[in-house]
Parts: C-alpha cells; sequence; structure tokens
C-alpha cells in the first residue's frame, strides 16, 4: 500500500527530490521503480503466533532494543588483540516451551566495530516517540493531571549526576573505599594481569576523611 501511494506521488509530479521536482532526476528514480515494482509483485506473509514463553518476554526484549544500543557487556565473553567473542540465541534450535540455546560467535576487531556503528541512530534520530499526555507539548496537561491524583505538585526533572549513574551501575557509592572504608575522592585505574583478571590500583587525594577500617595508605592495590 505504501509502495503503490509513493509510486503515484511521484507520477503526479507532487513529489520533490533535493528541492527539484522528480521528474528532473529520471535517471536515479527508473530503477527504483523497477525495483519498487518487484517488491508490489511479492507475496508477502505475516507470521502470527503465540509466543513461546508468555508475553513478559516480548515487553522485555523491545525495552531492550528501546533503552539500550546493539549488545550489552555481559554478551562479550572474550577480547584478545585481533578478536572478540560474543554470545547469542540460537532462535533456530529452540524447543517448544524452552528458552533457546546460546551458541558463540567471533569477529575480528574491525569487524565486530563495523557491525556495533550499524546500530548507532543518527543525529536527531528519536527511537521513542510519546503521545498523549505524554507527549512534550502536553508536558502542562501532564502535570494537571499529576497534582489532581496525587494531590501534591509535580517535580522538575533534574538530570542524574555522574556520581549517581555510578553508584547505580556498582551499588556502593564511589567515594567510599571498599577496602579500607576511606572517603574521599579517588582516582582509580585499571591494571590487566594474566588469566583475564585485573587489579584496580585506587589512589586516594589529599583530605580524605575515614569512615572506619584500617589506617590508609597513599595507594591501595587490590583484586
Amino acid at each position: 500500500m505504501f509502495v503503490k501511494a509513493f509510486i503515484e506521488l511521484v507520477e503526479s509530479n507532487d513529489f520533490f527530490w533535493k528541492g527539484d521536482n522528480i521528474q528532473q532526476h529520471l535517471e536515479w528514480f527508473e530503477p527504483l521503480r523497477k525495483d519498487l515494482q518487484t517488491v508490489i509483485r511479492k507475496k508477502w506473509t505475516v507470521r502470527i503466533e503465540n509466543p513461546v514463553l508468555g508475553t513478559e518476554q516480548i515487553v522485555q526484549y523491545l525495552a531492550r532494543y528501546v533503552r539500550r544500543v546493539a549488545i550489552t557487556n555481559t554478551r562479550i565473553e572474550a577480547l584478545s588483540d585481533i578478536h572478540v567473542t560474543i554470545n547469542y540465541k540460537q532462535y533456530d534450535l529452540q524447543q517448544p516451551g524452552q528458552a533457546p540455546p546460546i551458541g558463540m560467535m567471533e569477529f575480528e576487531g574491525a569487524k565486530f566495530i563495523q557491525r556495533f556503528a550499524q546500530h548507532i541512530p543518527p543525529r536527531g534520530f528519536h527511537k521513542v516517540r510519546y503521545y498523549g499526555i505524554y507527549a512534550f507539548s502536553n508536558k502542562i496537561l501532564k502535570s494537571s493531571i499529576y497534582e489532581q491524583l496525587t494531590q501534591s505538585c509535580q517535580l522538575p526533572y533534574q538530570i542524574p549526576t555522574t556520581k549517581t549513574l555510578i553508584t547505580r551501575q556498582i551499588g556502593h557509592n564511589p567515594d567510599v573505599c571498599s577496602n579500607c572504608g576511606g572517603i574521599g575522592n579517588f582516582v582509580t585505574i585499571l591494571l590487566p594481569a594474566q588469566d583475564n583478571k585485573g587489579y584496580h590500583l585506587t589512589k586516594r587525594k589529599t583530605n580524605m576523611r575515614i569512615r572506619a577500617g584500617p589506617r590508609p595508605v597513599p595507594v591501595h592495590l587490590f583484586g
């Protein structure tokens, strides 16, 4: 339906390309017209069936695509100077009522970056659009509804600080040393080691207060 309407729009001389009427760029449109005609003749089959593991999994699946980009760190199994190994779900081997088995795939570093870059949205692209009372143009209406339901004013949104984001990610205050209990600002450097292990070299800054634990030293080396 969309392809047919697009062709009719072009043929009616109401379609413009780079500020000019499409009739001035027929050398570009004619090859495209043949491809569109092939698409129209193709019979499409829509596959609709009940989800194997329930509807909640579908919501979680879509949520990951809405709020994340391409791949999470947990899917990266191994790294080397040349290759990146990731895990993936083998849906073609999935049995009814069971989760899909996990497979492994290895990429060259440049190939992995190329595939990752294909998932980066272009500048100004919106992955999520809000409608109704959640639309940006209806923020006053949304605030009014919130006040009527809760009998309180809606607080303005505050952009979380870097410290807040780090605390959510690691589960504790980054200003508190987990080794000695020191409270203050730290500079942490990850030192690679053998057997896929690493050590964090944490250097405390001056004027640091001590919460608890042994007497601190200027440098802590811990695994």
